[in-house]
C-alpha cells in the first residue's frame, strides 16, 4: 500500500483546501476523500487502531505517482519557551518525528502563509462561529487561546520544520500572491515542486475553496458575524507587533522580501495611527458635549437629529439608544432600532423594527420590515423568554393570589448568558440592498450588497450580493446581473461615494458607471465619503467617529 509521500501542512485559513482542491483533481496525484485526516498531530498516533484507520484513506493510491494529504495542524509546532500552553497538551508536540516514524524520510512538505494578521483575525471567526469565543472577549483578549496567536509564529514553525527536514523538502507559497493574485503560477509552482504535469490545469483553477465572508476594515473596525465586539486598533496593533520580529525571521529564512506583506503591514499600521486620531477626536467632542445644553424633551432631540442629517419619527428617537448609531445623510422614519444597531448614509426606511442589526449605505427598507429579532429557545424545555429573561414579567395587581412569589421570582443568571450567547446574533445587511414590504429577515444572517429581498419574504439564510429571493422561506429568483459584472461591482464599491461625487455617472449603464468612478478615482484621486457618526447621548445627540 502507497502511503503518502507528500504533505500539505499548513497554514490554517491560508488556502490549504484550494491547494488539496487543484491536486486531488490532477491525474499524477491521489488524495484521500477527507479533507483533513487530523493523525500526526495526535500524541497516540502510534496506536494501532488510529494507524489502521489512517492507512485505510489510502486503500486506492497504488497506482498514482504522488500520493499526498492535508492537515494543516502539522503547521503548528511547540516550543514550550515561546508558549506555555500553545498548542494544548493533546496536540503532538513532535509531528516531525511521528511524520518521519510512519512515512520515513523522504517526504515533501508544501506550505501556504497569509498575512498573519488576517490569519488571526480569521480564525477569531472561525471560533467565533463555533461558539467558542466568550460573547465579552475581545480578539487580543482571546488570542492566547485556540492558537489564534500562535500559529501566526510562521517563522518559528518553519524553522522547526527545516531543522528536521531541511529547507529544501519545503514549498513555500504566499496565500496573497501564489493563490489570490496569480493562481496559475502558484499551481504550476506546486506541480513542478512535486516533479508532476505542469501543463494540467485543474477547472475552476481561480475560484477560492472553502470561502468565508469578505472582511473590510473601516473607521469603526472589523465586524466579526455572531460576536458583539468589532476587532479594534487595539486588536490589530497587539497583532502586528506580536508578529513584526517572527516576520523578519520567516523572511531571512525563505530568502527573500515578501512585498505583498509589507504593503499590508503599511496599511494596517496606517489605520490604526487614523484610528488613534479619531478616538481622539471622539474624546474631545465629548469633553465639549460636556458643556453643552442638556435636551430634556422629545421634541428637541428629534430636532436636534435631523439637523445632523438624521430623519426619524418622534416614537423612533423616544427609544433611540447610545448602543446605534446613524452614518447621516439618513432616514429611519418609523424604523425602530434596537440594541447595537448602525444604519448607514444614504439608506432610508419607512418602517418596522431592526436589532442588533449593521445596514449598510444607501439600502431602501420598505413598510412592516423586521430584521434580526431575537430568535426563542426551541432546544430548551421551554420556549417562553421567562426561562433566561431578567425583564420578562407579566403584569399582575394585587388581587392576583400569587403576586408576592410571582415578582420575586427571577430566572438564572447563568441561564441569562447562556441565552443571549445562543439568541444574539449579529444581523448585516450589505450596501445598496431593498428590502420588500413585510419581509422578514431571522437574526444572524447576512444580506449582500445590491440584493433584494422580495416582498413577505422570511429569509432563513445568508442572501448571496445581487441577488434577488423571495418565498417563504426566501429562495434564489435570478441575479440582478452577470457573474463578471457582479465582480466589478464589488471590486469597484461604488457605494463608498456620495451622490455628489456621483454626478454625473450614467447610471443607467453599469458598465458605463463603473467605467467612470474608477476614471475619476484613477484621475482625480475621488476618495470614499467619510462622516462622523451620530448617536443619541445622554445630553442629545453627539458626533463622533468609530473606534
Amino acid at each position: 500500500m502507497k502511503l503518502p509521500d507528500f504533505l500539505i501542512l499548513g497554514a490554517q485559513k491560508a488556502g490549504c483546501t484550494w491547494i488539496y482542491d487543484c491536486l486531488k483533481q490532477h491525474p499524477e496525484v491521489f488524495m484521500p476523500k477527507a479533507v483533513e485526516l487530523l493523525y500526526f498531530n495526535k500524541p497516540d498516533f502510534a496506536d494501532k487502531k488510529l494507524r489502521e484507520a489512517y492507512e485505510a484513506h489510502f486503500t486506492e493510491a497504488d497506482n498514482f505517482k504522488r500520493v499526498g494529504e492535508k492537515t494543516p495542524g502539522y503547521f503548528w509546532t511547540t516550543d514550550r519557551a515561546r508558549s506555555k500552553t500553545q498548542p494544548p497538551s493533546n496536540h503532538n508536540a513532535d509531528i516531525p518525528g511521528a511524520v518521519e516514524a510512519v512515512l520515513g524520510n523522504n517526504v515533501d512538505f508544501i506550505v501556504s502563509l497569509r498575512h498573519p494578521v488576517w490569519r488571526a483575525i480569521s480564525a477569531f471567526g472561525h471560533h467565533v462561529k463555533r461558539e467558542r469565543i466568550p460573547q465579552n472577549h475581545t480578539l487580543k483578549m482571546s488570542a492566547n487561546s485556540l492558537g489564534i496567536l500562535d500559529i501566526g509564529f510562521y517563522g518559528a514553525h518553519l524553522a522547526a520544520w527545516a531543522e528536521r527536514v531541511g529547507i529544501d523538502r519545503i514549498e513555500v507559497l504566499i496565500f496573497e500572491d501564489d493563490i489570490i493574485r496569480d493562481p496559475v503560477t502558484g499551481f504550476k509552482k506546486i506541480c513542478k515542486f512535486l516533479n508532476i504535469d505542469e501543463e494540467f490545469l485543474p477547472p475552476k483553477l481561480s475560484e477560492p475553496s472553502n470561502a468565508g465572508s469578505r472582511r473590510e476594515i473601516d473607521p469603526l473596525g472589523i465586524s466579526v458575524k455572531g460576536h458583539p465586539l468589532l476587532i479594534s486598533a487595539d486588536d490589530i496593533e497587539f497583532l502586528l507587533d506580536a508578529y513584526e520580529e517572527d516576520m523578519s525571521r520567516l523572511k531571512t529564512i525563505l530568502g527573500r522580501a515578501i512585498h505583498s506583506w509589507d504593503e499590508e503591514t503599511a496599511k494596517l499600521r496606517a489605520w490604526c495611527d487614523n484610528a488613534r486620531k479619531l478616538t481622539a477626536t471622539k474624546k474631545t467632542s465629548s469633553a465639549v458635549s460636556e458643556n453643552q445644553e442638556i435636551l430634556t424633551t422629545p421634541v428637541e432631540r428629534k430636532n436636534a437629529l435631523a439637523e445632523y442629517g438624521v430623519d426619524a419619527s418622534q416614537r423612533v428617537v423616544n427609544i433611540l439608544s447610545s448602543r446605534s448609531s446613524v452614518e447621516p445623510p439618513a432616514r429611519l422614519s418609523d424604523m425602530a432600532v434596537h440594541g447595537a444597531c448602525l444604519f448607514g448614509a444614504f439608506s432610508y426606511s419607512v418602517s418596522g423594527d431592526a436589532y442588533a442589526t449593521e445596514l449598510g449605505r444607501y439600502c431602501s427598507i420598505a413598510a412592516g420590515v423586521n430584521i434580526g429579532q431575537f430568535n426563542h429557545t426551541m432546544n430548551w424545555l421551554s420556549m417562553s423568554p421567562f426561562q433566561f429573561d431578567q425583564r420578562f414579567k407579566l403584569k399582575v395587581g394585587a388581587a392576583f393570589p400569587f403576586k408576592s412569589a410571582y415578582e420575586a421570582y427571577a430566572p438564572d443568571p447563568s441561564l441569562s448568558k447562556l441565552a443571549t450567547r445562543e439568541l444574539s446574533r449579529k444581523t448585516i445587511i450589505g450596501n445598496d440592498v431593498w428590502i420588500g414590504n413585510g419581509a422578514k429577515i431571522i437574526a444572524g444572517v447576512t444580506i449582500g450588497d445590491g440584493a433584494v429581498i422580495g416582498a413577505n419574504a422570511v429569509v432563513t439564510k445568508d442572501v448571496e450580493p445581487f441577488a434577488i429571493v423571495g418565498g417563504v422561506p426566501a429562495k434564489l429568483i435570478r441575479f440582478r446581473f452577470a457573474e463578471k459584472l457582479r465582480e466589478r461591482l464589488l471590486s469597484v464599491k461604488w457605494w463608498q461615494y456620495a451622490p455628489w461625487q456621483l454626478q454625473g455617472v450614467p447610471f443607467n449603464d453599469p458598465e458605463a458607471a463603473l467605467d467612470e468612478i474608477e476614471r475619476r478615482v484613477r484621475e482625480e484621486s475621488m476618495q470614499p465619503y467619510s462622516v462622523p457618526l451620530v448617536a443619541m447621548g445622554d445630553k442629545g445627540p453627539e458626533l463622533f467617529r468609530g473606534e
